[in-house]
């Protein structure tokens, strides 16, 4: 980018803070998921979710938190780290979400702790499904 418009918004209007953001956009729709501040948290974090149809400076709405249970644990036991929209053989879009598994290497290496990979899901409305655990998928690609 070469300028700014030098306009912003609040897309966190929660109380504490978040951690780990994720903006993406996807038929023509901006989402933003985040975490509660977890800093390497041996049981990971929560993956709080907002959409916007009006643009990227929102106004955004809260979704929900797609990566926590009712009680508060942790759907996947990670704290989110990126997402990637693959184009897949058919010409559809997978949205791959993945989590770093902090603390949980046998050696106990940063560095070599696991990271868990999952397809995210839509609700009719365009709202994202909550996370849950897979034990396999399959990404076709040319």
């Amino acid at each position: 980018y070469l300028s700014s418009t030098k306009k912003s918004t609040e897309l966190f209007p929660m109380n504490g803070y978040q951690e780990a953001p994720l903006m993406w956009k996807r038929n023509n729709i901006y989402y933003v998921t985040s975490g509660h501040g977890c800093c390497v948290c041996l049981d990971g974090s929560d993956a709080n979710a907002w959409m916007s149809k009006a643009g990227p400076l929102g106004p955004y709405t809260f979704l929900s938190n797609i990566g926590a249970y009712s009680n508060g644990t942790s759907r996947t036991q990670s704290q989110q780290g990126f997402m990637s929209p693959i184009k897949q053989s058919n010409g559809e879009i997978m949205y791959l979400w993945a989590g770093d598994r902090w603390q949980q290497a046998s050696d106990g290496k940063h560095g070599h702790d696991p990271q868990i990979w999952q397809p995210l899901s839509f609700n009719s409305d365009d709202s994202i499904k909550n996370l849950e655990k897979v034990k396999s998928f399959t990404i076709e690609i040319d």
